[in-house]
Order: structure tokens, then sequence, then C-alpha cells
């Protein structure tokens, strides 16, 4: 859904805000967690399909979530809209957090929205330093991973790198533990597969790129994200943005109308189901459907069946200050 500020005179905070439904996310749909344990500090799903619905789930609370507070306060104007949010503390990913704490689980989504908070309040500058340039671009998927980026589906562990993923079969905690050590021999762990997604040649995934593009006086700015990533339970082509305000010399998150679109083309495939990596196959157009909303961070995941090129993917990103890029997937 699309939402615009209409024009009015600039409001006053004079008044009482009603924050009445907006403390605490209802997760209304908590009966799709029932089946999700915590155990050694890692999240278990019974299967794929089982942490599919959940991660849907999660992603339509934190949609639901942020619109009822938008037609709350649509009526004020974006700074005075802001200043809402500032005052009641509103956090957008509130669905997430009261998800993680109904487990009593430490995510990555914890993690790095902590480290985040803390850059913001004391560089928030160089992009190079921003601790949510994770290559978990996804929120909703940061949330149901640990600090280790670790889940458990089924009965094998999973650990998530940059360029793939590992798989402990035998679902063996004392080896995933092994595993968090960067200088251990991985090949001579037992029941342990490799799942290495990214290539250097031919077709590819688990490539993102991100950077900062600003207003003309350095006073807004929007983050983009265009990325193509693969898990057990999916492969997807993303683009999100987010958006910052520059006040008393500190960059902080800032509601406005937002746009993310992703686009462009994945590998054909050919009659006996294999990927073609020399023929196109479009997934969405530049002017196809997008996410759009009054918030401070949107993201468009559409699912992809293969892996892509370089140079074949497009994000089209819109916010803070009137920014718009668009960005390009290259490696």
């Amino acid at each position: 859904m699309t939402f615009l500020f209409h024009g009015c005179k600039k409001e006053t905070l004079e008044q009482p805000v009603n924050d009445t439904n907006i403390k605490k996310s209802s997760l209304r749909k908590a009966s799709t967690f029932d089946n999700v344990k915590l155990e050694n500090g890692v999240l278990v799903f019974p299967n794929l399909e089982y942490l599919i619905r959940v991660l849907a789930s999660l992603d339509n609370e934190v949609e639901e979530w942020n619109n009822r507070f938008y037609e709350t306060y649509q009526h004020l104007t974006e700074d005075s809209l802001n200043l809402v949010a500032e005052k009641l503390n509103f956090d957008e990913q509130q669905p997430l957090v009261d998800f993680e704490n109904h487990f009593g689980f430490i995510s990555l989504r914890n993690k790095i929205s902590t480290a985040e908070n803390e850059w913001l309040l004391n560089d928030g500058e160089n992009s190079e330093n921003d601790p949510d340039n994770h290559f978990i671009a996804d929120k909703t998927v940061r949330a149901i991973l640990n600090e280790f980026s670790e889940v458990k589906i089924g009965g094998s562990y999973y650990k998530f790198t940059e360029e793939g993923y590992y798989e402990i079969i035998d679902g063996n905690f004392t080896t995933l533990a092994l595993l968090r050590d960067v200088i251990y021999n991985v090949n001579s762990l037992q029941n342990v597969v490799h799942h290495k997604i990214s290539s250097s040649e031919g077709c590819n995934s688990n490539k993102r790129k991100v950077n900062y593009t600003y207003n003309s006086s350095n006073t807004k700015r929007i983050k983009w994200v265009v990325s193509h990533w693969t898990y057990p339970w999916g492969r997807y082509a993303i683009a999100k943005t987010d958006n910052y305000e520059k006040k008393n010399n500190k960059w902080k998150k800032y509601k406005t109308y937002t746009v993310a679109r992703v686009y462009g083309y994945i590998s054909d495939v050919n009659n006996d189901g294999t990927a073609d990596c020399s023929r196109q196959l479009q997934f969405n157009t530049s002017n196809g459907p997008a996410a759009t909303g009054t918030v401070e961070e949107i993201k468009q995941k559409i699912p992809v069946s293969t892996k892509t090129k370089s140079g074949w993917i497009n994000g089209y990103h819109y916010g803070a200050g009137g920014v718009t890029y668009t960005s390009t997937l290259t490696w």
C-alpha cells in the first residue's frame, strides 16, 4: 500500500499522543510459533516449510505494526510524525523483538541493532563501519538466527557465512561450536556439508551491494541494498531502502515515504531443469510491483528459482529528502 502525506500546517505536540495500541505488538499469530523451540541458544524449527511460515508471519506482523502506527498519526506532518515516534520510543521492528523475547533468545538482529544504534551515536558517517552492513540483509531472517548466524531445522544445524552455509547433518552441537572458531580445520569435522553458494564465474548467488546516497544539503540520506541470496529454504532477490536524517550533527533513523523495488533477470532454465546462464529470465520490471510505506526502512523480497549474473539485477530506491537511486548488483 502506498501512503502519502496530506498538505497541512505544521503540527505541535503540546496535546497528548495516543499510545494505547502501539506499546507492544500483538503477535496475533503466536500460534504459528508453537513448534519453535530454543536449544543451546539456537532456535529449532521442525522443518523448512514451518520455518517459511514463521518468516511470512513475522513479515506480516511488521507490516501491520507499522501500518497501524501510520494510520494513527497520518494527519501529522512528516517532522511531527518522527517526533511522535521518538517520544513514544516506537520501534518498527517490535514484532521481531517480541518474537525473540518470547523465547528468551539473543538473535543476530538484536546484536546488529544494538551495535548499529551505538555506531549512529558515536560515528554514523563512515559507511564501512556500519554494523548493519551484514551479509544477512533481511532483518526477519536475522530474528530467527542467533548471534553466530545459526539455526536448527529438523535434525540439522545450519551456520551461515558470506559464501554459503554449513550443514551439520547429525545435529551435533559440539561440531557447531567448533565451527565458530574461524581457524578450525573444517575438513577434519565429520557429518558437515559445506554448501558453497558463491563462485567466481558463471551464474551466482550470495552477492550484495550496499551504499549511501545523500541529498544536496547532506541533511538526509538513504542506505540502499540490492542482493541475491540463497538459504536452505529458498532463494531471493532483495532491495532495501533505509532513511536517515542528520540532527545536531548525528545521524538517526527517519520515517518518510519510502520505496524499494528489486527487478531484473535470473538465469533461464533448460528443458531438463538445469539453469542456462546464457539466457535471461525476467522476474520483475523497472515499473513493476514495489514495496512502499511511510517507514524508516522497507524491503522488497522476491523468491527466484535460479542464480543470476553480474549486472542482471537492479534496485530502485526512494526515501528521505526525496533521494532516489537505482542500484545494480555487480561483482
